[in-house]
């Protein structure tokens, strides 16, 4: 039995408790996966209005809250990195450290956990998660990746794996995919930060199942055949990807661009209502947009996905899920 102890540290601001309905108890499960959790706490300034009820969920969680007036700019990022800190030397028997935020600011506190020989994980948004920090982690995921669906149910449909030739080229175009997004935001798109972002936007992605033995060597096949362009400056790889053209913006892959177009149809456009799962994947399933050959098992896993990329906005009531065009 795994007898680490762990830490667990919510940015509260970054990450909010209440994006899911059981994500306090499935970040505690998930922390719990990683040895026995000593100390739970979570940050933020508990007056702001999307935080309502938030601080009942994480304190039914037997989370301690600090409240941090948001007066201070850059006061919750302070009074965390200030009380990991005081837990790297009060409690030295803390080996694990897992870290609820994507905030750039946390660099220095992966950096002094490191320094003390413990571990870190780090639990983020895709959506806005700064890659120079997952990089100083020793474990990162997107939250809604730690939503596992249960696997036991016979009549969840079994994805089939593509042929080699036709994996590989989904892979390509996936990697082509972060880049863009990247570029679209203004980041830096090193041969390592863009690594990072392929994964987190795509759950299962590994290079070496596909047959590369390395990150750079599938990236140089990725070039070879067109879909990205590689180019060395200041002792770094960056990639970017082929100019479409003057005013033409890259197109959104599929099977995102076919969820997009039947949200918007059905009014879930910027300014209309969110429209319930299952009103979607009913059309999806009527239009024959089989999601499954793209290696989603379910349409919540899609969903999410396409979340991650920006194409949607989800939101919950109670269980019921709903999606709508970014506002």
């Amino acid at each position: 039995m795994n007898q680490d102890n762990v830490a667990i540290l919510w940015d509260a601001e970054n990450i909010q408790p209440m994006l899911a309905p059981t994500m306090a108890s499935t970040i505690v499960e998930f922390a719990r996966s990683h040895g026995h959790v000593s100390v739970q706490v979570a940050f933020a300034d508990w007056t702001r209005r999307n935080l309502r009820r938030a601080d009942t969920l994480l304190s039914r969680e037997s989370f301690q809250l600090i409240h941090v007036p948001s007066s201070v700019k850059n006061s919750s990022d302070i009074s965390m990195v200030t009380h990991a800190i005081e837990t790297l030397f009060l409690y030295p028997h803390i080996s694990t450290y897992v870290l609820v935020t994507g905030d750039s600011d946390f660099r220095p506190l992966l950096l002094a956990i490191r320094r003390r020989g413990a571990r870190s994980i780090v639990i983020c948004d895709a959506k806005s998660a700064n890659e120079e920090l997952l990089a100083l982690s020793d474990i990162y995921t997107d939250y809604r990746d730690l939503f596992n669906e249960d696997t036991s149910d016979s009549t969840q449909p079994r994805v089939s794996k593509p042929q080699p030739a036709q994996a590989r080229k989904r892979a390509f175009e996936q990697l082509a995919e972060a880049v863009s997004l990247m570029k679209q935001d203004h980041k830096r798109t090193s041969l390592g930060a863009v690594k990072i972002r392929v994964k987190l936007l795509n759950e299962n992605f590994d290079e070496g199942e596909l047959g590369f033995p390395t990150w750079k060597s599938f990236v140089m096949a990725a070039r070879d055949a067109g879909f990205v362009q590689v180019t060395e400056r200041d002792s770094d790889l960056y990639l970017d990807v082929p100019d479409p053209g003057p005013g033409i913006t890259p197109d959104i892959p599929e099977p995102f661009a076919t969820l997009r177009k039947v949200v918007e149809e059905l009014g879930g456009g910027k300014d209309g209502r969110p429209v319930p799962f299952s009103t979607i994947n009913n059309v999806l399933i009527s239009r024959k947009c089989d999601y499954q050959t793209y290696g989603f098992s379910r349409f919540k896993k899609l969903a999410e996905a396409a979340e991650k990329r920006g194409v949607i906005e989800l939101s919950n009531e109670g269980l019921e899920w709903f999606a709508r065009l970014p506002s």
